[in-house]
């Protein structure tokens, strides 16, 4: 049984070409969508996400090496995903639960993490935490100190409520 052939053949023919065509692997995998379904990154170059933990990963055959990295749970999909950080140091610059950037790279390793130092919610708590401690010695203080550190607190807590409602907006912004 061969192929059909005459003149009223085109249709059966076009029909089964296209049949045809999903068999082809390099089809199949422009067409089908999944390069963008399975990329955490979803077809764009740079990601942001928050540090969930910092984690050494070894490198490939024939390397011989500990690639400091950490896990980062990407803003936008909520993949998490192991980024690398780059140059010696770096590392000591990046804290738990912080905002960081990150692209994508042709190297086989990982992927890069671009590290913006940005506070966050933990830090606003810190800093209200250290206003509320300063009222405190400035209940056990002398007038003129307890003036003091009232007026520094004060000064703190106004800021971290600053910095809070632009965290707020911001997240309603992502969201």
């Amino acid at each position: 049984m061969g192929k059909p052939m005459g003149l009223h053949t085109a249709r059966k023919m076009k029909d089964h070409r296209r049949e045809q065509r999903w068999h082809d692997k390099d089809y199949k995998k422009a067409h089908l969508g999944t390069r963008w379904k399975a990329n955490p990154f979803q077809g764009s170059s740079h990601a942001k996400g928050i540090v969930l933990e910092k984690v050494g990963v070894e490198a490939k055959q024939p390397n011989s090496a500990i690639r400091k990295c950490v896990r980062v749970q990407l803003i936008k999909n909520g993949k998490k995903i192991t980024a690398f950080v780059p140059n010696d140091g770096c590392l000591n610059f990046i804290e738990l639960e912080c905002e960081n950037s990150s692209r994508k790279r042709k190297s086989d390793e990982l992927v890069a993490l671009k590290s913006k130092r940005k506070r966050t919610e933990l830090d606003i708590d810190l800093l209200v935490k250290s206003a509320d401690e300063m009222v405190e010695k400035a209940v056990k203080a002398s007038a003129k100190e307890a003036h003091e550190l009232i007026v520094q607190s004060l000064a703190m807590k106004s800021d971290a409520s600053k910095k809070k409602k632009d965290l707020e907006s911001l997240s309603s912004l992502i969201l």
